[in-house]
C-alpha cells in the first residue's frame, strides 16, 4: 500500500522539521507502557515541585486547599514505595525543605532574570539558563524521590552523576551492581532532566496544550473521531483555546508530562470527577478489613483532608485508636485511666455510607 500511494503535503519546510513536527503512522495493537507506574510518578514528582512554588507565589486567599493544608507533597512517593523508618523520614522531610527553598530562590532569579515567566503560569524562557541553574536543583530534587523510592546501592554523588550525565552506561563502569529497576530509575530521571522537562516547562496552557471541554468532546465523538488517548490525555492546540482536530503528542512520556500539566492547571473535568468516585467504589468493594481502614478509603481521606473537610465516621475511629494506644501503654504501666474505662463502654456507631465516605459539608453528588 505505502509503496503504490502518492502523499501530499503543504508547508513541507514546517512538516518535516525534525524540531516542530512528527509525521507518524501507528500500526499494531497498542501495549501498555514499560516500568509502570514509575513512568508517570516521576515526572509527577519534578513538576510538582515547580507547581507547589507557583501556589506559594499567589496570595494566601488564592493558593489551591492542598497547600494551605500542608500535604503538600502527599501521595507523592508513591503507593508502592518502601517503608522509611522516623529518622529517616524526617532526614527526608528535611532535606526537601531545603531543597524547595533553593528552587524557589533560583526561580525568583530566573524571573528577574527574563529567564522564566509568572504569567499565565511558571514557564521557562531560556533553556541555556535550565541547565546551568535549574536543572542541578532538580536534580537533588529527584534524588530525594529515588531514595524512598528504592534507590539504595548507590552513593548521592554517583547517582547525580547518572542523572545529570548520559544515565547508567556513560556515568558509571559499575553498573552492573545496580538492579534493572534501579537502572531504569536512573535512566528515566537523566532523560526527565535533560530533555523532556524543559521541553514540557516552554509549554503554555491552553495556547500550546490543554484538555478537551466537554462540548468539544461530545461534537468529536459525534463525529466518530474521539479515541481513548485524546478523552483523558492532553492534546496539541493550534492557538489560544483551539485543540488540534485529530493530532496527539507522539512521545509518550511528552504526552505524560504535558497531560499532568493540563490537569494540575485546568483541574478534573465533571466526567472525570464522577469515573473518579467510581473507580474508587469498584477498588473499595475489591479489598477486605473494616471499611475505613482499607487502603481505598485511607486515600479518599487524605484527599478530603487535603480539600480542608473531613470524613463522616473517621472521629469515632479515631477516637478507638487513641484507646487502643492508651490501653497499650497502661498495660506497660498496669494502671488504667479514666480514658481506657470510658473507652470499654458502649458507644453507638455513627451512621456511614456503604461506599468510600461521606463528606460532613453538603456536596452535590458526582455526574453520571
Amino acid at each position: 500500500v505505502l509503496q503504490g500511494s502518492a502523499l501530499l503535503v503543504d508547508e513541507v519546510d514546517l512538516v518535516l522539521h525534525p524540531l516542530k513536527s512528527e509525521l507518524n503512522w501507528p500500526l499494531g495493537d497498542k501495549h501498555a507502557l514499560d516500568f509502570a507506574p514509575t513512568r508517570w510518578e516521576l515526572p509527577w514528582w519534578m513538576l510538582h515541585a515547580l507547581l507547589l512554588l507557583q501556589e506559594e507565589a499567589k496570595p494566601e486567599s488564592q493558593r489551591a486547599s492542598w497547600l494551605a493544608s500542608g500535604r503538600s507533597s502527599a501521595g507523592l512517593s508513591g503507593r508502592n514505595s518502601a517503608p522509611a523508618s522516623k529518622s529517616v523520614s524526617s532526614t527526608s522531610a528535611e532535606a526537601e525543605r531545603e531543597c524547595l527553598l533553593r528552587l524557589k530562590s533560583a526561580c525568583e532569579q530566573g524571573i528577574a532574570g527574563n529567564y522564566m515567566q509568572r504569567v499565565p503560569h511558571l514557564a521557562l524562557l531560556s533553556e541555556e539558563w535550565y541547565h546551568a541553574t535549574l536543572k542541578p536543583l532538580m536534580g537533588s530534587w529527584l534524588l530525594i524521590w529515588l531514595r524512598r523510592t528504592g534507590l539504595h546501592d548507590i552513593s548521592d554523588d554517583a547517582a547525580i552523576r547518572c542523572l545529570a550525565g548520559g544515565g547508567v552506561e556513560g556515568s558509571m563502569a559499575n553498573s552492573a551492581t545496580l538492579s534493572d529497576k534501579q537502572a531504569k530509575m536512573l535512566n528515566l530521571g537523566h532523560d526527565w532532566l535533560t530533555y523532556l522537562l524543559p521541553h514540557v516547562l516552554r509549554k503554555i496552557s491552553r495556547v500550546h496544550f490543554g484538555l478537551l471541554s466537554v462540548p468539544e468532546m461530545i461534537a468529536m465523538q459525534r463525529d466518530g473521531a474521539l479515541p481513548r488517548s485524546r478523552r483523558y490525555m492532553a492534546v496539541p492546540f493550534v492557538g489560544k483555546d483551539t485543540p488540534t482536530a485529530s493530532s496527539e503528542f507522539a512521545h509518550p512520556d511528552v504526552a505524560i508530562g504535558i497531560s499532568i500539566l493540563a490537569y494540575r492547571y485546568e483541574g478534573l473535568r465533571k466526567p472525570d470527577f464522577g469515573a473518579l468516585i467510581q473507580n474508587l467504589r469498584h477498588m473499595l468493594e475489591a479489598e477486605i478489613g473494616p471499611e475505613l481502614k482499607r487502603p481505598t478509603s485511607l486515600l479518599w481521606m487524605e484527599w478530603i483532608e487535603a480539600a480542608g473537610r473531613r470524613v463522616r465516621g473517621t472521629k469515632t475511629l479515631q477516637r478507638r485508636e487513641a484507646a487502643k494506644s492508651g490501653a497499650a501503654a497502661e498495660e506497660l504501666s498496669g494502671t488504667e485511666s479514666p480514658s481506657r474505662q470510658r473507652a470499654s463502654g458502649y458507644e453507638p456507631e455513627t451512621p456511614r455510607s456503604a461506599a468510600v465516605g461521606i463528606i460532613r459539608d453538603p456536596m452535590p453528588p458526582p455526574p453520571p
